[in-house]
């Protein structure tokens, strides 16, 4: 049962906004409660964080036929110390003057020492019980394909790339990704740009495979061959899925290491075997446009943070609308 426990809360940590939005979530204990809000793990907001909180102690009070106020609301947080286990002094001003000041939760003293520590910068230890510590779950990030390579209000982020739309027969797509740190890959999102509507039920193969990355750190401005990387010798897997005429979202959670790539090969299926070729106008599909390798190897780049730079190569057709990205520590 412990291993069963250690693997739930790592998937609740990994899929809170999930996770939280689920009617059963206002069901649980109030020690269960307290096991979800210790994980420094936990991938969501501070300030939704509180929010979820407080829509479960309201559920609670509301099956009980209590009033809801900040008295019965207090009450129940303060049973296993949930209160404290909730960053409140690390809420903005603003959020905590619109979420925890209107929910009445806090007393007279702890309203002010909370106000004081957050209008005081590294204040935050006079500040009692409550929680102070940053978690160290990284924020999701999603990055829009059509964002980098056609940026609208800026320069393009790649001098190199030629940005004409041509089109061709619906063919496969690779996304190579990697990045200065540690993140975990955590979906596609596949949503095929067809010159006409577009067709349902189609078929994609997503072969997962992981490499080591030899290409010299510097910026080169010649293309880079996979020839030039080594694949790692354990098998990632492969998942099939079938497109049904609008976005799709498919769940990757595959964590790179600094130096490693992670590289999915987006293979289109035909559902008739015996034909040999695509339709050739329901599925002429639009281009990716060629880029050289000049970002650490990769055609493009893209910043997560001040700390996390993400670095990324797109071939073939544009069949990967996005992709969700996670720092992990």
């Amino acid at each position: 049962m412990a291993k069963l426990k250690t693997n739930a809360l790592k998937f609740i940590a990994d899929n809170a906004a999930e996770v939280f939005k689920n009617d059963d979530f206002l069901k649980l204990l109030s020690e269960d409660l307290v096991d979800i809000l210790e994980l420094d793990s936990l991938v969501y907001k501070k300030v939704d964080v509180i929010r979820t909180v407080l829509k479960w102690v309201d559920s609670k009070l509301t099956k009980s036929n209590n009033r809801i106020d900040g008295k019965s609301r207090r009450a129940v947080l303060l049973k296993d110390d949930i209160l404290f286990t909730m960053a409140i002094p690390l809420l903005s001003l603003e959020e905590f003057t619109s979420v925890i000041i209107p929910s009445c939760i806090l007393t007279d003293e702890e309203q002010l020492q909370i106000f004081k520590s957050i209008s005081i910068p590294n204040n935050a230890s006079s500040c009692g019980k409550f929680r102070v510590s940053l978690r160290k779950g990284g924020r999701v990030e999603e990055v829009f394909v059509k964002d980098i390579l056609y940026p609208s209000k800026k320069k393009s982020v790649n001098v190199w790339a030629t940005f004409s739309k041509n089109w061709t027969n619906l063919q496969a797509v690779t996304l190579s990704v990697k990045a200065n740190k540690r993140i975990k890959i955590k979906s596609i999102t596949l949503n095929p740009q067809f010159l006409q509507s577009n067709p349902r039920n189609l078929y994609f193969k997503i072969d997962i495979a992981k490499m080591q990355d030899s290409l010299p750190r510097t910026p080169c401005l010649e293309d880079c061959s996979e020839d030039d990387r080594n694949v790692i010798e354990t098998e990632e897997g492969t998942l099939n899925v079938k497109y049904e005429g609008r976005a799709c979202k498919i769940p990757i959670d595959k964590v790179i290491q600094q130096n490693e790539i992670l590289e999915l090969t987006i293979n289109p299926i035909l559902s008739n075997p015996n034909l040999n070729k695509w339709e050739p106008d329901q599925h002429k599909i639009w281009l990716l446009p060629f880029a050289f390798a000049i970002y650490n190897g990769m055609m493009y780049r893209h910043e997560i943070s001040q700390q996390t730079t993400l670095y990324f190569s797109l071939r073939g057709g544009h069949v990967v609308e996005s992709f969700e990205v996670m720092e992990v520590c």
